[in-house]
């Protein structure tokens, strides 16, 4: 028994010694959904920023996204996607040998789908006029309280202005 210890000894000193070495970076990953549907955004551009690192990345077909090796330090994380609120998320800790999981759910925004100057000098509108228009989606209106008309959904939101340019007051 003696013999077989101090051949394993001898060996292991011939091989050399073993050294396991710590991790110097840590990883970030998760996935994007859409709030509304809860489906899985591919595409979505997420940008993980620390005082030392700027990573970018794009999320797979699934939501997925992954920054493998990040510099411990703590991080500001957006993600955004043409047509949704940008998400930012902040004072996200990493660590070395450890990995964080954050879920994302992105918004749809109202989108303007016209901006139109008025350009005829005979019209009823007034030359230079501007006018844009929005489209409101279902799933938008559901956030909002009931209302009687579309023009009470605009009325609350924020940004539109009626009359001579003075803001509507909620």
């Amino acid at each position: 028994m003696r013999a077989l210890t101090l051949a394993a000894l001898i060996a292991m000193l011939a091989i050399g010694p073993t050294v396991a070495y710590a991790g110097t970076t840590g990883s970030l990953s998760g996935t994007v959904l859409n709030a509304v549907s809860g489906a899985p955004m591919a595409d979505v551009r997420v940008i993980a920023t620390s005082g030392a690192q700027v990573e970018a990345t794009r999320t797979d077909a699934r939501g997925n996204f992954s920054f493998a090796s990040l510099t411990p330090d703590i991080y500001a994380v957006t993600a955004e996607r043409e047509g949704f609120q940008l998400v930012a998320y902040a004072n996200i800790p990493i660590f070395a040998d450890a990995s964080v999981r954050l879920p994302i759910s992105l918004a749809p925004v109202v989108m303007r789908i016209l901006h139109h100057i008025d350009g005829t000098s005979g019209s009823l509108i007034k030359h230079g006029t501007v006018s844009d228009i929005y489209s409101y989606n279902n799933p938008w209106l559901s956030l909002f309280p009931p209302v009687q008309s579309d023009y009470a959904v605009l009325r609350m939101t924020p940004g539109i202005t009626f009359g001579a340019g003075a803001p509507v007051t909620h």
